[in-house]
């Protein structure tokens, strides 16, 4: 019997055990052993096959576009699927930085460049940049007010006189919540000016007479405008002796009619008696004459000053 006959026939009593055995068939026992495995820990003079659960296997998608990213989908039996995220926007994302003062690419922690008692403020793009005041002059801004019944923090304020037409006076608006606002000095003069014109009458006019007026000599006034009234005063004093002996406030009108307000016993208005200074003859009229009528020849200084309309 020739030798391959003789291996055939070896190879048959193999397969007859081994299938009575429960074992493979057509295989030798060392292919057995390498698809089974042997005890031990694989190396490379123990290398065997053993099953593998596909289960678990994690499958690629139907279809993908390229230079996406892929992502898992599953908690068991991944699968791999097309994300839709290109790559080109992971780098985009990468180089996009802050460009003010950091760039996010550095691995240490980052540090303020603000200087030490200084207080924040942002920048035109809303950044927080270093201030100019500490928290010092802040608190000590806070403190500087205007305490009620006192001006101890006002007194801190500059003076000035006299003020000029286009300096500001401030008050509070009272028909917009108080707000603080401000008027030029020419504003409140003309502010004023309407206010007490509606108080009192303008004097247009003012009249000053300082001189000797003989016996039987007369001044004339000015002429007044109708409904309105003169208001003045009138001293005499004799020339010998330089006193006073006669005074008076008086006021006439349009029509030339003189009252006394006041004065002594020698002044009288409208008349023409002897020994009195008259204030205007009998007969009244616009303008008012003052004559002398001490008599005696009997020259007196006379002072009168007028303001009328």
């Amino acid at each position: 019997m020739s030798s391959r006959a003789i291996e055939r026939e070896r190879q048959n009593l193999i397969d007859k055990y081994n299938a009575q055995a429960g074992r493979m068939t057509g295989v030798t026992s060392e292919q057995q052993e390498a698809l089974q495995g042997t005890s031990g820990t694989p190396n490379d003079a123990n290398r065997y096959v053993t099953e593998l659960d596909a289960a678990n296997l994690v499958t690629g998608p139907a279809s993908a576009v390229d230079n996406n990213l892929a992502q898992f989908n599953g908690i068991t039996g991944k699968i791999v699927e097309d994300s839709g995220l290109p790559n080109t926007d992971v780098t985009s994302a990468v180089s996009l930085k802050h460009a003010i003062q950091h760039a996010i690419i550095a691995t240490a922690d980052h540090t303020s460049t603000a200087t030490s008692g200084k207080m924040l403020k942002a920048n035109a793009n809303g950044l927080p940049v270093d201030a100019t005041n500490t928290d010092a002059e802040v608190a000590s801004a806070v403190t500087l007010k205007h305490t009620a019944g006192t001006d101890t923090a006002l007194g801190a304020v500059g003076s000035k006189n006299p003020p000029i037409d286009a300096d500001k006076a401030i008050y509070r608006d009272s028909t917009a919540s108080d707000a603080l606002v401000t008027s030029t000095w020419t504003q409140v003069k003309a502010f004023l000016k309407t206010y007490f014109d509606t108080l009192y009458v303008a004097v247009t006019g003012r009249y000053r007479y300082a001189a000797a007026l003989a016996d039987a000599g007369t001044i004339t006034l000015p002429t007044i405008t109708a409904n309105w009234s003169a208001h003045g005063f009138i001293h005499c004093a004799h020339a010998s002796t330089g006193v006073i002996s006669e005074s008076a406030e008086f006021e006439y009108g349009s029509t030339g009619a003189v009252q006394i307000i006041r004065g002594t016993a020698n002044i009288e208005a409208n008349g023409a008696t002897a020994g009195k200074i008259s204030l205007g003859p009998a007969v009244v009229a616009n303008p008012v004459v003052i004559k002398n009528n001490l008599g005696g020849g009997v020259s007196v200084n006379a002072m009168i000053t007028l303001w009328y309309v």
